[in-house]
């Protein structure tokens, strides 16, 4: 039988010739339960490959593929080790294995045979043999055959590891190519874009220069004079928004963390769009229902983000209002623009944080503001994000922490039915 089972896995190691091999096992030996896993070293769990029971065992509804190592600890000391598992009776485990006794009694497990299966000197996974009907009594031969049996499936495991590993390198490469293929047709479309960006303004400060001092009417040159400041500002908003980009991009954008005073600099941007603008959209701070909140933060850079809200709303609000609020939640701040504008359709929410994307393309601008404006709430701890509807308005969310992060690991249980 032992020769049967060799053959077959020598021929080959398909998944229905592996699973014919524990039939053949089954069958021989007069087991319950067959089955071969390994480990999977990081998560210190012991993972299912394949199994197969006797025509006179009930599957067991509730089982499942991956157990820790810590329900069967004196087993798996064992294991790793390299000895084999023979017990003829359950009851003959030793003390120290009392952890392990009581999983295998609430299996209701008589005997049980488990041998490791190990690739250059390491235990990578076992086979095992189950017994719930009746006892079995291991000979030395049966072990030894099983033992050289165990050198096979240990072949066969290494293999389906190198194509696990093989499979997800590839995955891993043809999605690094799709990224840098989409990568270099963003910024081609950028380029593209960014030299009808910087063409408009430049060409509107340049024409309206040259003809401003020949006007002698006062109200058209300060017409004039409005329409060269807008396109200074714009210009430099576009030099500005590619400069922090590549210094974002190289790592080089540095910040600088000081006690910051988030009403102040919420009164600060409402007195500065309050004196400049000249529109029916009314801009909205309450500085008195707002109470006095100290972040460790770079308040740079948190205005930065603050204005860029601010700029969206205003080029997509026509009338109504914009109002900049804040509150204070369990352990970080909530800031919030919200306009009456036009809105975002809920397919864009995701993807308008992405870099060089434009949602309107007739709007002016790199396509960046937002995206810089994630790379900086990332790095300064926090989350970022819009809740908006088409012809309702928007409202631009960032959240920042009162003081650093720290990561915490969560650890995953689970439960199985077999000896894993």
């Amino acid at each position: 039988m032992i020769t049967k089972v060799l053959t077959l896995l020598f021929r080959s190691d398909k998944e229905e010739d592996i699973k014919k091999a524990l039939e053949l096992l089954i069958d021989h030996f007069k087991a319950d339960w067959i089955y071969i896993a390994d480990f999977e070293e990081k998560q210190k769990n012991i993972r299912l490959l394949y199994k197969a029971k006797s025509p006179y065992t009930q599957e067991k509804s509730e089982s499942e593929t991956v157990k820790e190592f810590s329900t069967i600890p004196w087993t798996m000391e064992k294991l790793l080790d390299g000895q084999n598992i023979v017990i003829n009776h359950i009851d003959e485990l030793p003390e120290e294995a009392a952890v392990d006794k009581s999983y295998f009694k609430s299996l209701h497990f008589i005997s049980l045979l488990v041998i490791p299966l190990s690739v250059h000197g390491q235990v990578k996974g076992f086979i095992g043999f189950d017994y719930i009907h009746s006892q079995k009594q291991w000979q030395q031969a049966e072990v030894e055959e099983l033992k050289l049996l165990a050198n096979i499936f240990s072949i066969i495991i290494e293999r389906l590891h190198n194509k696990e590993s093989v499979e997800e390198e590839k995955r891993r490469n043809e999605q690094e190519l799709q990224k840098k293929f989409e990568a270099d047709k963003l910024k081609s479309a950028f380029l593209a874009n960014m030299s009808h960006e910087i063409r408009t303004p430049l060409n509107a400060i340049v024409g309206f220069s040259g003809i401003i001092t020949e006007i002698e009417d006062i109200e058209e040159r300060r017409n004039y004079q409005e329409i060269i400041n807008k396109n200074n500002d714009l210009l430099l908003q576009l030099i500005s928004d590619i400069l922090d980009f590549a210094s974002i991009e190289s790592g080089t954008l540095s910040y600088q963390y000081t006690e910051v005073n988030l009403k102040k600099i919420c009164t600060k941007i409402h007195q500065t769009y309050t004196a400049r603008r000249n529109s029916n959209v009314k801009f909205i701070f309450d500085a008195d229902i707002h109470p006095e909140i100290t972040l460790h933060t770079d308040a740079q850079r948190v205005m930065q983000v603050i204005l860029n809200f601010i700029s969206n709303a205003y080029k997509f609000t026509k009338k109504g209002n914009i109002v900049l609020s804040y509150k204070a939640l369990s352990d970080h701040i909530l800031i919030e623009v919200t306009d009456t504008g036009i809105g975002i359709e809920q397919k864009y929410h995701k993807s308008i944080f992405n870099r060089f994307i434009k949602i309107n393309n007739f709007s002016q601008g790199t396509g960046l503001g937002l995206t810089i404006c994630k790379m900086i709430i990332k790095a300064l701890h926090g989350d970022i994000g819009v809740k908006s509807q088409p012809d309702k308005g928007s409202t631009f969310w960032i959240t920042l922490p009162f003081s650093p992060l720290e990561q915490k690991k969560n650890h995953r249980k689970t439960s199985a039915h077999y000896l894993i």
